[in-house]
């Protein structure tokens, strides 16, 4: 899979520098792109894995638990690639507004897990 990736991505740097002089407004567009391409080719080399593994954490009752990692890791990588693509285009602050937007949406969706836990503690606590 490594092989495809650097082959988009010398691709890619090629395009661009080709169009940088003439066109460099598309340039950002066809990054985007690329980037698009590589992250489905990351989460088709991975998708067996993550079945697998979702199939153990629905076995043991940790179904939930597990669905709710992926959302937080697939909002953090999106993030980051909406991060860097501002960081592309020469937008810095909106790019940390995208990582704060990211930070504040994984804290939102760990408040069910922070909940489960204070009311397992306190069911231990109070026998």
């Amino acid at each position: 899979m490594i092989i495809k990736v650097i082959g988009i991505t010398v691709i890619v740097l090629s395009s661009c520098m080709l169009l940088k002089n003439s066109v460099p407004v598309i340039i950002p567009f066809i990054c985007f792109c690329a980037g698009g391409v590589i992250l489905l080719l990351c989460i088709d080399s991975v998708r067996q894995e993550l079945l697998y593994f979702y199939d153990i954490c629905v076995r043991q009752g940790y179904g939930s638990y597990f669905t709710l990692m992926l959302k937080g890791l697939g909002i953090a990588y999106l993030a980051g690639i909406g991060a860097d693509l501002c960081r592309d285009c020469g937008e810095n602050q909106l790019a940390g507004r995208v990582e704060l937007a990211a930070k504040i949406e994984i804290l939102i969706l760990a408040f069910p897990l922070v909940r489960g836990l204070i009311e397992l503690s306190e069911s231990i606590l109070l026998g």
